[in-house]
């Protein structure tokens, strides 16, 4: 996102239940979607429109979002991966047992429809001191499986 900006306006003062916010996605020209802690999933409209985007949540921090073609995928905590269908309004929700008690900080989709993940332990996100237990696992758009092909206990991956 390019922004060259005269004035900035804030949207949200931290006046509601809200809590932290922690990624920003471009969905269309006009709508974007912010997510972040407990699951809190927004969309926000160019017009500055704020409106929640209704989900299975299972209240766990989104950390990373990503957007394919027409699919949406967020990437939280407790090795969660949430993928929506904008076609069609719907949602698949995995949760790989690999990754339990860990987040998802780091994602990229490739072109082959590859997907590389990253992260560690689970209280890193909230500032607990623990070892990080980072790996790096590969999955696909399908999120039927997963594999992990690099973990440390003591080093970590964060993007």
């Amino acid at each position: 996102i390019e922004c060259n900006a005269q004035k900035i306006t804030s949207l949200d003062f931290g006046e509601n239940s809200d809590s932290s916010f922690y990624f920003i996605l471009k969905i269309t020209e006009n709508e974007y979607w912010i997510g972040g802690e407990r699951g809190i999933l927004k969309r926000i409209d160019t017009l500055g429109n704020i409106s929640n985007v209704y989900y299975p949540s299972g209240g766990h921090n989104i950390l990373k979002m990503h957007k394919t073609g027409n699919t949406v995928f967020l990437f939280t905590g407790q090795g969660y991966i949430y993928k929506h269908h904008l076609n069609t309004s719907s949602w698949e929700v995995k949760r790989f047992k690999k990754l339990r008690n860990k987040s998802i900080y780091a994602a990229a989709i490739l072109d082959n429809q590859v997907i590389y993940i990253g992260g560690g332990a689970q209280k890193v996100a909230v500032g607990k001191k623990t070892l990080p237990r980072g790996y790096i696992a590969i999955t696909d758009t399908s999120i039927s499986s997963l594999n992990v092909i690099w973990r440390r206990p003591t080093r970590f991956v964060w993007a």
